[in-house]
């Protein structure tokens, strides 16, 4: 459920109140259902469970604070498995019918749905009363299995484990019909022309999460943050990803540009991906705005112009926050408090920055290295690149006396060289800010107002020990 992570991530900080963390401290959750039914729930290409359900429940659990675990029975099964202990809750495309309330507890429903009819394109059913003595396919023990045995007049009902070992009997005309819900319906026919969905709704029925008898506090809890999700509109997002539904108000797209050469902040990972501390941060950040967002990678020295002229709307990359560039753009709060280090050759003698004056350093250029090298070390022969890496390279074959860069940076540079040192001494102490351009006041005071509660919340923290260790 890698997609949602941010979202997920976003949706606690601004939840965090109702969380439940506190009291389910090694609280350990196993959540049944059958992997069967997509859209709501089934196996990905990665071999984990996936869908709306999925999501959802991943949703409600992280807004509890409960560690949980996800396994795929079969559906007729689940029941069975809550009253057992076998599993703790149950999420899968189930109806709330009268005579599930008698063996287990229900959430409130989270979803509307319905039954619907699937036939072959020449087979002139057109609706309940032509199905009359076929030979109809259903999934065992779901609504689409009581509504036709309860409903249909002589028909002769053959009931699956999965849904779509029905729909492959119906394209190989072993049946007449199967009926199944809506939305996996479309799922179902999706391969095959000759079958299509009739418009007739069978039913109209809610969707329900279970759980055991005696488990009223655990189905109590679920409601609350179901409730949260849906009053916060984290719910109608996460309907609107799965069944394609619109929006009411027009998304806003942000353009963020970065210059991912600068790891761990920014860089391209093994899947050409732009990946680090600052690519998660701010995935976070339009998540937590519900902004759909484009990052690009362009030359450091090119993001304060890019911003004034349009062609992005936020740079982040590991970029101070100095007086010259407040008189060019607009930044958010600080986010990060970094140093400039020098690295130098194993055997220099160079011991800190008072041994660099009259050496070739090289920097990145339009960096808070650049400028201290250039302000700070007398008769310094400054040597520009649009990569710091590439500095550093030069360094080890000889063409350099010594480069200075941000600290974290420095850590990944150096590691491969073993004739390469970062030294102690801290040139610079400065702020990393988010920056936007004149005119986009609203823009930056929303990343601020998302990045407080980032930070409030312990996300930013837990974000930082992940790329750079515990502080």
């Amino acid at each position: 459920m890698k997609k949602f992570a941010a979202f997920i991530l976003a949706l606690v900080m601004a939840l965090g109140c109702i969380s439940f963390a506190e009291t389910a401290e090694e609280e350990k959750i196993v959540v049944g259902t059958n992997a069967e039914f997509a859209p709501f729930e089934y196996v990905d290409e990665n071999g984990e469970i996936a869908g709306f359900d999925a999501e959802l429940i991943e949703m409600i659990m992280t807004v509890l604070g409960y560690e949980y675990e996800m396994i795929s029975i079969d559906f007729d099964a689940l029941l069975p498995a809550l009253e057992s202990g076998k599993i703790d809750l149950a999420i899968a495309a189930m109806t709330i019918t009268e005579e599930r309330l008698e063996n287990a507890l229900f959430s409130a429903p989270y979803f509307n749905a319905s039954q619907k009819i699937i036939v072959n394109a020449d087979s002139g059913i057109d609706g309940l009363e032509a199905l009359a003595g076929k030979k109809i396919g259903v999934q065992l023990g779901t609504t689409g299995d009581l509504y036709v045995t309860e409903n249909v007049e002589g028909a002769e009902v053959v009931r699956y484990t999965k849904a779509l070992d029905a729909v492959i009997d119906l394209d190989a005309g072993r049946l007449d019909a199967v009926v199944t819900d809506a939305e996996p319906s479309k799922v179902y026919v999706a391969p095959y022309e000759n079958l299509k969905i009739l418009d007739e709704n069978l039913s109209e029925e809610m969707y329900g999460i279970a759980a055991a008898f005696g488990s009223e506090e655990l189905i109590a809890q679920v409601d609350i943050a179901l409730a949260a999700l849906v009053e916060g509109g984290y719910y109608d997002q996460l309907y609107a990803y799965w069944f394609g539904e619109a929006e009411a108000e027009e998304s806003v797209k942000v353009v963020v540009g970065t210059n991912a050469e600068f790891a761990p902040f920014e860089y391209i990972d093994e899947n050409g991906e732009i990946a680090g501390f600052d690519a998660d941060l701010i995935e976070a950040i339009m998540t937590a705005l519900g902004y759909e967002y484009e990052m690009i990678s362009i030359d450091f020295d090119a993001l304060l112009p890019a911003l004034e002229s349009g062609k992005i709307d936020l740079a982040i990359a590991a970029m101070t926050i100095t007086e010259e560039r407040l008189e060019n753009a607009l930044f958010s709060a600080p986010y990060f408090n970094a140093s400039q280090k020098i690295i130098v050759p194993v055997d220099s003698a160079c011991q800190g920055a008072a041994d660099l004056a009259g050496k070739k350093i090289g920097v990145q250029l339009g960096t808070t290295g650049d400028l201290y090298a250039s302000e700070n070390i007398e008769g310094a022969e400054v040597v520009r690149y649009t990569k710091a890496l590439d500095a550093v390279i030069d360094l080890d074959a000889g063409r350099l006396d010594a480069v200075i860069t941000d600290a974290e940076p420095s850590k990944v540079y150096v590691a491969p060289y073993a004739n390469l040192k970062i030294l102690d001494e801290n040139l610079s102490e400065e702020m990393y800010g988010i920056a936007a351009a004149f005119g986009s006041e609203e823009l930056i005071a929303n990343v601020n107002i998302a990045l407080d509660a980032i930070m409030q919340e312990g996300y930013y923290d837990q974000l930082y020990t992940l790329w750079f260790g515990a502080e």
